[in-house]
């Protein structure tokens, strides 16, 4: 079991809680990491938890890219490109050595 399904992250990697349009008049009772129905301070405040988890694990974030600016799933997006570049040309070179 991955780290983002322990801490409950992985929605903000995978796009699937998506950022509320408006703050919520009324205050929610508290809710899980992994809950659909967030106010926009919530939200904001964990896709951040979730960039750092990102950020923190990462030698060298800026050089792949990586716009803190942006959300949480946008990084996990330039995660995922960059491994499957890496990885297609560690497989070419193999290729190329055979």
């Amino acid at each position: 079991m991955s780290i983002t399904v322990l801490k409950g992250v992985s929605g903000y990697l995978n796009d699937t809680i998506n950022k509320p349009t408006k703050s919520l008049t009324k205050q929610l009772p508290k809710t899980p990491w992994n809950s659909l129905n967030l106010s926009k301070d919530k939200w904001e405040t964990r896709n951040v938890r979730t960039k750092i988890l990102l950020i923190f694990n990462t030698k060298n974030f800026i050089k792949l890219g990586i716009d803190v600016n942006r959300t949480a799933a946008d990084a996990w997006k330039t995660y995922k490109s960059d491994y499957k570049t890496a990885s297609d040309m560690v497989r070419q070179n193999t290729e190329q050595e055979l």
